[in-house]
C-alpha cells in the first residue's frame, strides 16, 4: 500500500503570489463514444487554467501532459507545491 504525500497546503488554497501554489484534478466526462477524461493544473493565485490534458484513458502520461504544459507557460523561477486530492 502506497503511503499519500504529505498536505502542504493544509486545506489552505488562498495563496497571494503567481507560481507558489498549483491545484490539480482530473475529471471524467461521459460522450456518446465513452468517457474523456480531463486532467487540469490551475494556478492557485489566479485562479487560470495553466495546464491541461485529455485522453480516454487514466494513464499517467494524462496528468503528464497537463503537467508539462503548465511548466511551459509559467517557467517557475521558483519552488512550487503542487497540490492534487491524492
Amino acid at each position: 500500500m502506497t503511503v499519500p504525500a504529505p498536505d502542504l497546503v493544509q486545506r489552505a488554497f488562498g495563496d497571494a503570489a503567481l507560481n507558489r501554489l498549483w491545484l490539480a484534478d482530473i475529471t471524467g466526462l461521459p460522450t456518446w463514444r465513452g468517457v474523456l477524461y480531463l486532467a487540469v493544473v490551475l494556478d492557485a493565485c489566479s485562479r487560470k487554467v495553466i495546464g491541461r490534458g485529455m485522453a480516454d484513458h487514466l494513464r499517467a502520461e494524462l496528468v503528464v501532459t497537463a503537467l508539462q504544459m503548465a511548466l511551459w507557460n509559467r517557467r517557475l523561477d521558483a519552488i512550487v507545491v503542487h497540490h492534487s486530492a491524492r
